[in-house]
């Protein structure tokens, strides 16, 4: 259900319902704890949305540092 509700409009709880999904074959207590959190979430975030800009981002190159990995990968070659 929750996979399906992810489907549908709910990508804000992907990752948490990704994680849940992987241990369907042998689910636990607190697996089914953490799916209550995440029924209680979504009840609590009725209305909430999410908002998505189409703009591109305008990154400053000079803000990041420059790395040289060249002596941890030697053997590294570009596609």
């Amino acid at each position: 259900m929750l996979r399906w509700t992810v489907e549908l409009e709910r990508i804000d709880i992907h990752l948490a319902v990704t994680l849940l999904s992987s241990y369907m074959m042998s689910p636990r207590e607190g697996h089914l704890i953490k799916v209550l959190r995440i029924v209680s979430y979504l009840k609590y975030n009725v209305n909430s949305t999410m908002i998505f800009d189409h703009f591109p981002v305008n990154w400053d190159e000079e803000a990041f540092p420059k790395h040289d990995w060249s002596t941890f990968y030697f053997d590294a070659k570009e596609e």
